[in-house]
């Protein structure tokens, strides 16, 4: 009976460190870059972006445990709440896990804020996650391992916003080098509180997920 538990605790053991094997080699890089200290949403729109005190954000890149050459790429927008690891995380994994590799900006923590469950109240404008979203973008354009042109942004609620505004071709012009641009936008549950006179989207594809009975 001794022998049998002293088995069962061996193979225990052996998974756990075959677990922690597998979970160190876990691909995870974080990734600083310049957006302004502070901006509004009419401010990006007019073009008023030049000479702006700056502030270094940050943002955590997951790549797959294997890579070869260049490879597509999300960047994960977080909603009030803060990054978690059941939605933004768990993201980065199934995307790793299919070859996609992930982007999360810390659009809260980078700024000193820890605990939060609205974005309002806050200090951080729409207009602010945006530069943190186009940062993105800029900061895996130049990555060796990152398809410049395979680049989506997917984001939750207030982030799920963000996704949406990015596709706006006003918006782009105004934060993006070039012609890059994000190839895809994926808004997860993303409320709908701007209203713009005129549009004129990038016209890449746009899918919104929302709950069924969501009103």
């Amino acid at each position: 009976m001794k022998h049998g538990k002293l088995v069962i605790l061996f193979l225990c053991a052996a998974l756990f460190f075959i677990l922690l094997i597998t979970t160190s080699h876990a691909k995870t890089e974080k990734i600083k870059y310049q957006v302004p200290k502070t901006i509004d949403l009419t401010d990006i729109i007019r073009g008023k972006i030049e000479a702006l005190e700056e502030k270094t954000l940050y943002g955590e890149l997951r790549m797959p445990s294997s890579v070869e050459g260049k490879i597509p790429a999300v960047v994960i927008m977080h909603a009030s709440g803060g990054v978690f690891n059941f939605r933004e995380k768990a993201m980065a994994k199934l995307l790793n896990k299919n070859g996609i590799a992930a982007f999360i900006p810390y659009s809260f923590k980078a700024r000193g804020i820890t605990s939060t469950k609205k974005t309002a109240g806050t200090g951080v404008t729409f207009g602010m996650r945006l530069t943190d979203a186009y940062g993105a973008l800029k900061a895996l354009g130049s990555h060796p391992n990152i398809d410049t042109n395979k680049i989506a942004i997917m984001g939750y609620s207030s982030g799920g916003i963000v996704s949406l505004l990015s596709s706006d071709e006003k918006i782009r012009r105004n934060l993006a080098t070039g012609t890059l641009k994000f190839a895809a936008h994926i808004n997860v549950y993303a409320g709908t509180i701007f209203i713009f006179k005129n549009t004129e989207p990038t016209k890449a594809p746009i899918l919104f997920l929302t709950g069924e009975k969501d009103n």
